[in-house]
């Protein structure tokens, strides 16, 4: 399967998801969704800037790692031919090298540049509040671990205007008490989509496959931790083995 491929090829470069971003120009909260297998049709271009970030290809992807080495037939042609050049050949080809491996770097830097701009663009119009108060609301709930996937049942309930708010994309079912009184057991959670959200801001989190809704905290080292409101619950680590994915920002409760 392409992603046991894709997350071994992300064993093997030693890399963490920020690198893998930085790099790729994919956002983290995209990456973290194709890693977790909740994007199950990831745009080829996405996983093109991926896979090359990690020094791979998309026919590695296709092949699998067990049956490539990191080089094509091709490449291994020409290390072949590199290793019979005297020195003056070896400058040459070095040499040129050096100057097309540089332009391409400049080329794709433009590309990520322009891809970053339009997810900042998609951003930008998700600020802009439904003018409609039929909200799609997730009726699988979160809060106390419960199983919610992008495919879960949802419904299309009808609000007051004024119990919507600005922003909000939409609801989540919330069921246990961890975050009692902030966010009541049986309550609907608004939530805004984010690729990025406040230190101790309420939000809704995919872990290891369960919606959780929790209070996010970046500590000093970076590490994360997701934390209850409630004192009658445990706070809850994220560690790097975990999959671990941003849904959006709670905005109100009704």
């Amino acid at each position: 399967m392409w992603l046991d491929t894709f997350n071994e090829m992300r064993k093997k470069s030693g890399m963490s998801l920020d690198e893998i971003s930085e790099k790729s120009g994919v956002p983290k909260g995209t990456l973290a969704k194709i890693t977790s297998g909740i994007t199950k049709a990831p745009a080829l271009e996405t996983m093109k800037s991926l896979v090359y970030a990690m020094g791979y290809t998309l026919k590695d992807l296709d092949d699998g790692l067990e049956e490539s080495d990191g080089f094509s037939a091709e490449e291994k042609a020409h290390i072949k031919k590199y290793r019979l050049l005297d020195p003056y050949g070896k400058e040459a080809v070095d040499g040129v090298l050096d100057v097309e491996s540089r332009r391409c770097e400049e080329e794709r830097q433009k590309q990520i540049a322009i891809l970053r701009e339009q997810w900042e663009q998609m951003d930008a119009a998700e600020e802009i509040a439904p003018d409609a108060s039929e909200m799609l609301v997730y009726i699988n709930p979160a809060a106390a671990g419960t199983p919610l996937y992008a495919e879960s049942d949802f419904e299309r309930l009808t609000f007051p205007t004024d119990k919507v708010p600005r922003g909000a994309d939409f609801g989540i079912r919330i069921s246990g008490r961890s975050m009692e009184p902030t966010v009541m057991d049986g309550s609907i959670a608004w939530v805004r989509k984010r690729q990025k959200i406040p230190n101790e801001a309420v939000g809704i989190f995919m872990l290891n496959d369960a919606a959780v809704c929790k209070r996010f905290f970046k500590e000093d080292d970076g590490s994360i931790r997701l934390k209850s409101d409630n004192p009658n619950f445990p706070d809850v680590p994220v560690t790097e083995f975990d999959n671990f994915v941003l849904v959006g920002e709670v905005v109100g409760t009704v």
